[in-house]
């Protein structure tokens, strides 16, 4: 594979990294799976490149590194938050009683005074 051919790849690879970041800043984890099945395609051309490595090269391999560490950090702070929302809803589901589950020993009524002011 020659220099220019190795670049096309690369910047593909960088619009695609650029899209995987606007989907992890908008939400969007339905679409994470078929970038991430783009993103497996370039794994061979990427390893296979034995050509010179160019200035122009180094560049765009700069800006793919930054955006794998943006994308990566986006990715964790998802699944950090997730993880925070589901412990919360499982404290709460424990602090919550259960009307069908073990029957919880009845509390006595507050005692009540009836005062007749009728006379």
């Amino acid at each position: 594979m020659n220099e220019q051919h190795f670049y096309s790849k690369l910047t593909q690879f960088l619009r695609l990294l650029q899209t995987e970041n606007k989907v992890l800043k908008a939400n969007q984890a339905d679409k994470l799976p078929a970038i991430v099945a783009q993103k497996e395609t370039f794994v061979t051309v990427l390893n296979d490149y034995l050509g010179e490595v160019t200035p122009r090269i180094k560049a765009v391999v700069a800006q793919i590194k930054l955006l794998q560490e943006q994308n990566l950090l986006l990715t964790q702070l998802e699944m950090d938050y997730q993880k925070m929302l589901m412990d919360a809803v499982r404290e709460s589901v424990k602090a919550t009683r259960n009307p069908y589950g073990k029957a919880q020993p009845a509390q006595a009524p507050a005692a009540t005074l009836v005062v007749n002011t009728d006379m």
